[in-house]
């Protein structure tokens, strides 16, 4: 279980672009989903949720903007 939202940060795309922030939102919802969707043993695995979250978030961006990101993910455990 996620103890609170990803924090997305996007990189090499327009910020005055005014559809960033449906993009960051449907990043959050690509991430969620994806880790909630690991089973418990995968869950605590770092780099089994790292690859998930990963793989989760440059669907997201390549679905709204048709570039593939350059995509870092941080695992912090509580």
């Amino acid at each position: 279980e996620m103890a609170a939202p990803p924090r997305i940060t996007v990189f090499g795309l327009p910020s005055d672009d005014g559809k960033m922030t449906a993009l960051i939102a449907d990043v959050t919802g690509a991430v969620e989903a994806a880790v909630g969707k690991m089973r418990s043993k995968q869950k605590r695995d770092d780099d089994a949720v790292t690859d998930a979250a990963k793989r989760a978030a440059r669907r997201a961006v390549q679905n709204m903007t048709g570039k593939k990101p350059v995509t870092q993910v941080e695992v912090i455990r509580l």
